[in-house]
């Protein structure tokens, strides 16, 4: 789950990261809800953001990603890593019902 793209990036590294530029996509096909609902809009790119840096000190802090987001630490570590894609959050996991509760997660 310690990713070495999750080190210390160059600039380089960071332009040519596809999660990144998955992350920018999406804040740029959003756009046009700023012009009807910028606050909305915001709440987007905040929550864009909220994602990129959960996840990456999840990935470089594992401890503390095991401890206080487990449903993330299963979907690498438990054995379908199929199910288990929330990041900040596993509401999304219940209502799709793919949250599925390994050894690691039983505190949850």
């Amino acid at each position: 789950m310690n990713e070495k793209k999750y080190g210390n990036q160059s600039l380089h590294d960071l332009f040519f990261d596809v999660e990144i530029r998955m992350l920018f996509l999406i804040g740029i096909i959003h756009f046009p809800i700023f012009l009807l609902f910028p606050y909305f809009y915001l709440a987007i790119v905040w929550s864009l953001f909220s994602y990129y840096f959960i996840h990456r000190f999840t990935h470089t802090n594992v401890e503390f990603g095991k401890k206080y987001f487990p449903w993330h630490y299963d979907h690498h570590m438990g054995k379908n890593q199929h199910v288990n894609w929330g990041v900040r959050l596993p509401i999304v996991d219940y209502i799709m019902r793919t949250r599925l509760l390994s050894e690691n997660s039983k505190n949850e």
